[in-house]
């Protein structure tokens, strides 16, 4: 996401770049206007390249817009590569960009982008200058796919300007439930970003493509919210609050490695035959709260209640997490490695 809205700025930076091509022939071929918008691209920035850029029609209907249509292109960022295609781009109220800078409207259509970790599906974007360093206006997608887990029919605003990207008002469906949120995305010094979103209503069921290992070990309906902070493409700071809904059910096996925080008592003997029995456990109350404590160790507060077992646990562990708070979200068969905490 963080790469798209860079891409972003350069087609709001390569709006105005249209406006000189202009008083070029470049309006009636669309592979030089392909060869002037990935030349000046790669001089624009230094840390991003673009290859393969394809358009299959272009449309000038100077002053008032240009379009281009079937628009393909590959762009290298360090080690990651993403390919974009875009149904039409279309740059209306042209001319405005050598007047007050205001009015002119650049709009998406279709928009696509692929990468090994990321799918970005259905993308429309509408925006309206209100200077040459800030636009804003609506965006939607069909679909976006971040390391398997998926939201769909998701909508937004979208502010952005010369140094940071601001997407608020985020909503979409993911796995029977909701998603909603916000983001703010930092082009300088470096690419950065913080976001934080609410699930709710989110069918483990439905989860398990994600992750088979854990999702397939809890059962009902989970709500919370994740604040995340971190570089573009990492994880720096994450902070989860989660709970699974009443009536829910976790595999016994899941509460094994807190045994040793649960006093000798029927109540811990009834847990282990559980466990052994490979049963599940319904519960009333569960909830998770993670906070990272280094780039190895995130705290774990832990509250689970059954009245199936008369079972209230209330602890606080380090979860080790291999490889790293990056591997999180990729990783979360993980949480069943933990050391003694507090």
């Amino acid at each position: 996401m963080k790469i798209f809205l860079k891409i972003l700025f350069i087609l709001i930076v390569l709006t105005v770049i249209v406006g000189f091509a202009i008083f070029l022939t470049a309006c009636s071929s669309p592979k030089i206007m392909g060869s002037i918008l990935m030349f000046s691209s790669n001089k624009f920035l230094a840390d991003v390249t673009m290859n393969d850029l394809v358009i299959k029609n272009q449309a000038c209907n100077l002053p008032r817009q240009f379009t281009l249509e079937d628009v393909s292109l590959t762009l290298k960022q360090g080690k990651d590569t993403y390919m974009m295609s875009f149904g039409e781009i279309k740059i209306s109220e042209v001319m405005n960009i050598f007047s007050s800078g205001k009015g002119t409207i650049l709009q998406i259509k279709e928009g696509a982008v692929r990468s090994s970790a990321f799918r970005l599906e259905g993308l429309n974007i509408e925006l309206v200058s209100e200077s040459m360093q800030k636009w804003s206006g609506p965006a939607s997608a069909k679909k976006v796919e971040s390391n398997g887990f998926q939201v769909k029919g998701i909508n937004a605003k979208v502010v952005v300007t010369d140094k940071d990207a601001v997407i608020s008002g985020i909503s979409g469906d993911s796995y029977k439930g909701k998603i909603t949120g916000n983001a703010h995305v930092y082009f300088v010094p470096t690419p950065h970003y913080e976001a934080d979103i609410a699930f709710e209503g989110l069918d483990t069921a439905e989860m398990e493509d994600i992750n088979l290992s854990f999702f397939s070990q809890v059962r009902g309906r989970i709500y919370g919210v994740i604040e995340v902070i971190g570089p573009a493409g990492g994880i720096e700071n994450i902070d989860l609050d989660m709970r699974l809904g009443e009536d829910g059910e976790i595999q016994a096996k899941m509460l094994e490695p807190l045994l040793p925080y649960i006093p000798k008592s029927t109540q811990r003997e009834n847990i282990k035959a559980v466990i052994k029995n490979n049963g599940r456990i319904r519960v009333n109350n569960a909830q998770m709260n993670l906070a990272d404590q280094d780039s190895k160790t995130i705290s774990a507060d832990i509250r689970i209640q059954s009245e199936y077992l008369n079972l209230d646990i209330n602890v606080t562990v380090d979860v080790i997490i291999e490889g790293g708070i990056q591997s999180l979200l990729k990783n979360l068969n993980q949480f069943s490695f933990f050391k003694k905490g507090s």
